[in-house]
């Protein structure tokens, strides 16, 4: 009996199945470890362990969706980004100085209090 550890990743599949008589469902059948762990991650229940341990699952046929890849030219692909900088305010460019003497930003070397204080601050209680 062959057991998955004996495949090769070339001979493990993952297969899915829709009969004409039943639109509703997707049967899958997969040998491959790495999907049956995502397969069992999603929540599919294993509906048949073959010899060598394979597994079969179903899955509702509204849980599948099947589309072709959109291909975008480079000119919509710079539009769209433009229209989402705008629409989502990123794309900013934020300045940040930090006085290397002090780390206040100020330039002078001297640290001050400007009243901001983002640490623990013991003395705020005494």
């Amino acid at each position: 009996m062959i057991k998955l550890t004996d495949l090769t990743l070339e001979e493990r599949e993952t297969v899915m199945t829709m009969s004409g008589d039943d639109r509703s469902v997707w049967k899958i059948y997969c040998d491959d470890l790495v999907m049956i762990a995502r397969l069992e991650g999603l929540g599919l229940e294993v509906t048949e362990e073959r010899k060598g341990g394979g597994k079969c699952f179903l899955i509702p046929a509204n849980q599948v969706t099947l589309r072709r890849k959109r291909v975008i030219s480079e000119e919509e692909r710079e539009r769209k980004r433009q229209q989402a900088k705008k629409s989502f305010g990123h794309g900013h460019e934020i300045e940040l100085y930090i006085d290397k003497e002090d780390g206040d930003g100020d330039g002078d070397g001297e640290e001050e209090d400007d009243g901001l204080d983002l640490g623990n601050n013991e003395d705020a209680n005494a």
